[in-house]
């Protein structure tokens, strides 16, 4: 029987897989605190994935995403919609948290459409640590979080054994 996938794979099971990127995560930062996570936030399926992952480890962990799609009430009530669903059906003992937030400073002129601020964090993260972010999703995620948690030295902030994530994007489009 053929499952539709909706664009950006954003459904129940699709964010249920994707929790557990952060048991991953926590195994690979060797016992490290995993305190914050942040994500572009498009079709919010990474971004649900990620904050069921929390709960299901039972991380003390905030989740704060950039929507890069949707107006942030919007993108909110999608999420919460899509978080409910993938819990009632894949982890129903588990306990839902308030450990996140969606955040509308990047959304610009909208999807695809670079902001000042992430074409900033853009060329930090290319020139400081030879990184390249996509203006569509990553580079608008660090150019606001970049100036709250200070990752302007992406060097000296992600530890030898830490990782930086980043599900998609082409930055050369």
């Amino acid at each position: 029987m053929p499952y539709l996938i909706p664009l950006g794979g954003s459904t129940p099971l699709g964010a249920a897989a994707y929790a557990t990127v952060v048991t991953e995560l926590a195994a690979q930062l060797g016992g490290q605190p995993v305190t914050h996570l942040v994500v572009a936030a498009g079709s919010l399926g990474s971004m649900a994935g990620l904050i069921l992952g929390t709960w299901v480890a039972d991380l003390d962990c905030q989740v704060q995403g950039y929507t890069v799609l949707w107006p942030q009430p919007e993108a909110m009530t999608r999420l919460q919609e899509l978080l409910e669903a993938a819990r009632r059906q894949y982890f129903p003992a588990v306990p839902s948290r308030s450990n996140y937030q969606i955040l509308g400073a990047q959304l610009g002129a909208g999807y695809g459409a670079p902001t000042p601020a992430g074409r900033e964090a853009a060329r930090l993260a290319a020139r400081q640590d030879g990184l390249l972010l996509d203006h569509t999703y990553t580079a608008k995620a660090m150019g606001d979080s970049g100036r709250q948690v200070r990752l302007i030295d992406l060097g000296s902030a992600i530890p030898d054994s830490g990782h930086l994530g980043h599900a998609r994007g082409d930055p050369y489009r």
